[in-house]
């Protein structure tokens, strides 16, 4: 089993790393928080088979100084640095991204000569969670499906539903997901076969004519799951997955503008028991682009784009919401004491960490990656902003004030009495609280847009 030293101060990549690595290199990791800690690691002479540094720690240029000692030191140990543009030195292996798991892995692998062969009979979990939904694209299940009974949080029991070769499947899963049931269980074995049958089946949907606009809303929260299961469970992000994601935001705005008012719009999506943040990404689309149509700058191009920030900006938040089923909004979330220190980290870092993970992703929209780690009104990604100032890109305020306008109304709909939304109240909030000239006439665009 080969050992690889990690140095990064983010407990959330370093968990990915470890999960990775151990799943698909058999390797263990050692974990150290700046250069300082790995030297001291490496004058005891282990045995290391690859250092993985962050570029930069702490304003560090980390990397660049675990290479000067390992120079120094005549240590022959192969490094990667993740994180910059390009690579210092040319003996160093550059990964841009660090979500780029796909190629860190990949690249592991070769260095400790592990075949794709051996990657795929190393041992995984005996089930594996496939989000529900994407079961209502397939005509038959491939293999044996199951529902997991849990007695206590560490006593699970898996039952199998449906056998492999099961048709007629949207009306048996439909059952599960009357009942709030957001995931099913496949063989971990067939998860690949899965994946790969799904995507196929949801790309030749997303490209057919014969969708109405219910079903097209469907199908692209279906995508979103697999785009951000691809994500999440580390594979990298796959020319499939790309050609996906393309026909998701195509299909977004194509429902934009079939939908001639914003309630016939929310009905949609909460006919299809759409999840917090599809649905929350999807009502703020349709809000921005009425706006832009009514501001001096905005252009169907601009109104491209931010479809395509809101699809993604909040794809880490996506796991915690399915964690927390009570939780309706972002704002809940930020609030909320159930969180555990791990989701809390990713609730504040979210905006930079989907910025940095669409830069793995082939010809975005340029200068997207900056608007979504914007989306909070810091300019690093991090946190949410107290005072909302005027550094922040037009689109990036356009999509703030627009996702807290939607946030208004779901929180109207969302009360007892389904009281009816106050727009002029809202507006009136929206004001007082943006106080900026800029964010004001923004404000002011949203009297164009009917609800």
């Amino acid at each position: 089993m080969g050992h690889a030293l990690i140095i990064s101060d983010n407990d959330v990549i370093n968990d990915i790393y470890i999960v990775n690595f151990s799943a698909y290199v058999a390797t263990n990791v050692t974990i150290k928080k700046n250069h300082e800690e790995a030297i001291k690691l490496l004058e005891q002479n282990p045995s290391i088979d690859i250092i993985i540094s962050l570029a930069q720690i702490n304003s560090q240029p980390t990397a660049k100084l675990i290479y000067v000692f390992l120079k120094n030191n005549n240590k022959n140990i192969p490094l990667m640095s993740i994180g910059e543009t390009r690579a210092f030195a040319e003996d160093v292996i550059n990964i841009s991204s660090v979500y780029n798991i796909k190629e860190i892995v990949r690249t592991v692998a070769k260095l400790l000569e592990i075949t794709a062969k051996d990657m795929v009979i190393m041992p995984v979990p005996e089930y594996f969670p496939i989000p529900l939904k994407l079961f209502l694209t397939m005509s038959k299940v491939e293999s044996d499906v199951f529902y997991r009974y849990s007695a206590n949080p560490i006593s699970h029991e898996y039952i199998r539903i449906l056998e492999k070769g099961t048709k007629d499947i949207v009306n048996k899963v439909n059952i599960y997901l009357n009942q709030n049931i957001n995931t099913l269980y496949i063989p971990a074995a067939d998860r690949l076969r899965f994946i790969n049958n799904a995507s196929s089946s949801l790309i030749t949907q997303m490209e057919s004519q014969n969708v109405s606009t219910s079903e097209r809303i469907d199908l692209v929260e279906q995508g979103l799951e697999l785009i951000t299961g691809e994500i999440f469970e580390n594979k990298g992000v796959s020319e499939e997955v790309i050609k996906i994601s393309k026909l998701c935001i195509n299909s977004v705005q194509q429902v934009i503008r079939e939908t001639n008012r914003f309630n016939e719009l929310l009905n949609n999506l909460l006919k299809n028991k759409t999840k917090y943040v599809y649905l929350h990404s999807v009502l703020a689309a349709y809000v921005s682009t009425e706006m832009l149509k009514h501001i001096s700058w905005g252009s169907d191009e601009q109104a491209e784009k931010i479809s395509f920030v809101l699809f993604y900006h909040d794809i880490f938040l996506m796991q915690i919401f399915d964690a927390h089923p009570d939780i309706i909004t972002e704002d809940e979330l930020y609030f909320n004491k159930s969180l555990s220190e791990k989701e809390r980290d990713v609730l504040i870092n979210h905006a930079r960490m989907a910025g940095e993970v669409i830069c793995s992703f082939k010809q975005i929209p340029i200068g997207s990656d900056v608007i979504i780690k914007q989306h909070h009104g810091t300019s690093n990604g991090m946190g949410f902003a107290a005072e909302f100032k005027d550094d922040i890109s037009p689109l990036s305020k356009i999509m703030i004030i627009a996702e807290e306008f939607v946030i208004d109304i779901l929180k109207a709909r969302n009360k007892k009495d389904k009281e009816k939304f106050d727009k002029k109240k809202s507006m009136k909030r929206l004001t007082e609280r943006y106080t900026k000239n800029s964010y004001k006439k923004i404000v002011e665009s949203l009297d164009f847009v009917s609800v």
